[in-house]
């Protein structure tokens, strides 16, 4: 494999790179949820959310991610089962919690 000089925005899975094998031009908020691997990702101008290998589509235009200085209070928040983060629809903006709440 070649030297990833820049490689934010990429998921390796055992070795293997995800953006090329599944066509993601960007994945981002990796957290495992429960044990199971969870994160948001870009593909064909639309946002997914993918855990344990099963993806859902989200309608959402953007998803704020990787920001600096004051930005970065908009990065999302990982916690013990959850995710936390700022997405856009139009113009408005929501705050999300995505997670495994039960069992």
């Amino acid at each position: 494999m070649a030297l990833l000089t820049n490689p934010r925005g990429l998921i390796i899975q055992d070795g293997e790179l995800l953006n090329a094998r599944l066509g993601y031009q960007e994945a981002f908020a990796f957290t495992p949820l429960r044990g199971q691997p969870f994160y948001l990702f870009s593909a064909e101008g639309k946002i997914y959310a993918s855990l344990a290998g099963e993806t859902v589509a989200l309608d959402y235009d953007e998803v704020a991610h990787y920001g600096c200085c004051s930005a970065a209070r908009l990065n999302p928040i990982k916690a013990e089962n959850m995710l936390s983060f700022f997405a856009r629809r139009d113009s408005h903006w929501f705050y999300v919690e995505a997670g495994i709440y039960a069992g």
